[in-house]
């Protein structure tokens, strides 16, 4: 299974974000692909609420039949400041969707061979801001 995760802010999610997506269904040959709103992202505050960003990635990409869009981060977020995920940062914890999608394959109950793949790709703001590859092993 090839799992594609679209890591960002999405505030608001817009035609660019699900052009994207379906390139990068297409272009990578997924066969899902996961919307993963941050909770609060580091490189600028959201307008909207993490869970008004979330409602909004349900309706925009309600049309793409092979997509979903975790809460994984949001819940993460929650869960590690005890505090309400807020408009622009959930007490000293920034969510960084590299680091949580290590544990991504484990979360999947088919995972029980090697062909299980995740591919991570985040927005033009995010990756602007790489001095290498967006890896774990570079963090």
């Amino acid at each position: 299974m090839r799992l594609g995760v679209f890591g960002g802010r999405f505030d608001p999610p817009h035609l660019g974000h699900l052009l994207a997506s379906t390139h990068a269904i297409e272009q990578l040959s997924l066969d899902s692909l996961w919307f993963m709103p941050a909770a609060a992202p580091p490189h600028k505050p959201t307008v909207a609420s993490a869970e008004a960003r979330y409602a909004m990635l349900l309706l925009a990409s309600i049309r793409q039949s092979i997509s979903f869009v975790s809460r994984l981060e949001l819940d993460r977020a929650s869960l590690v400041s005890n505090t309400s995920v807020g408009n622009t940062s959930v007490g000293n914890t920034s969510s960084r969707n590299i680091s949580f999608s290590n544990s991504l394959p484990n979360n999947n109950p088919n995972n029980n061979n090697n062909n299980y793949g995740v591919r991570l790709f985040v927005g033009a703001p995010i990756a602007s801001l790489a001095s290498g590859p967006l890896t774990s092993e570079s963090e």
